[in-house]
């Protein structure tokens, strides 16, 4: 496995200018960051528990607005979940930070579902 990759200020401008190039977009943001309180999640719980399709719930545990708690929630909600994995020391943000261990991941799970 490499080493986890270095989040630097360009990287962190490839994610952040395009939602923050106009004041539209900046309102969109705030829009959908204010109430983050799983709020829109829970107005689907019924939808999620008949969610049969094969799922993976990837967690970073170092998500500033999202505690672990979540992802199990969605595993034992959602029918189709295969696994729940909790990356360690991650931000939901920049999967490139540890992109080895989620495509690791990604791969177990879709040759599973052949």
């Amino acid at each position: 496995m490499k080493a986890a990759l270095s989040i630097t200020g360009a990287l962190v401008k490839v994610y952040l200018v395009p939602i923050t190039a106009s004041s539209e977009r900046q309102r969109l943001v705030r829009r959908y960051v204010a109430p983050m309180n799983c709020s829109q999640t829970l107005r689907i719980h019924q939808q999620l528990k008949a969610f049969v399709a094969p799922t993976l719930i990837a967690w970073g545990d170092g998500d500033l607005f999202l505690p672990v708690s979540w992802a199990h929630w969605l595993g034992d909600t959602i029918p189709g979940t295969r696994k729940v994995a909790v990356l360690k020391r991650r931000e939901a943000d920049f999967p490139e930070e540890r992109a080895d261990e989620f495509c690791e991941l990604l791969r177990e799970h879709w040759q599973a579902s052949v």
